[in-house]
């Protein structure tokens, strides 16, 4: 495989996660956990992107959940492990930070920027909603309804 063949796999292959991503993220989206909507969607895209190297004497890297998946399947549950194992701390790994942000969100009486904005787009919601039905009807309304 020369250079530029790899580079294009990579290239494609980080596209079909970017649209596999933004499926998920969709499908996400109507969670009414927004914690584990955004774990959900940290450990999709970090099992997705997580590289590791393809053979031991080689520089060429393919995605850990692939290799992981293929030795395991082929050479044994021993063999798993070699891509498996940088996989599954590269997840505790971000898991560990995600729970920290949330713990330090909480903390601090914050809430993660992602559930202000959601806020902030529910109480707009509300208050054009209540502002709909308490206030009276302008003039020119009711000139257009009476006649």
């Amino acid at each position: 495989m020369t250079s530029n063949e790899y580079f294009n796999a990579w290239l494609y292959y980080l596209i079909g996660t970017g649209l596999l991503t933004g499926c998920l993220w969709m499908v996400t989206a109507k969670l009414p956990w927004r914690e584990v909507k955004h774990l959900t969607r940290m450990v999709f895209v970090v099992v997705m992107v997580v590289p590791w190297y393809s053979y031991d004497n080689q520089g060429y890297m393919a995605p850990a959940w692939l290799i992981a998946l293929l030795e395991g399947a082929f050479e044994g549950k021993d063999a798993f492990w070699r891509a498996g194992l940088p996989l599954i701390g590269a997840l505790v790994l971000a898991l560990l930070l995600a729970v920290c942000y949330y713990l330090w969100c909480w903390w601090k009486g914050n809430q993660p920027q992602s559930m202000v904005v959601m806020d902030a787009e529910e109480s707009v919601r509300e208050a054009d909603s209540s502002s709909e039905t308490d206030q009276p009807a302008s003039p020119h309304s009711s000139s257009l309804v009476n006649s």
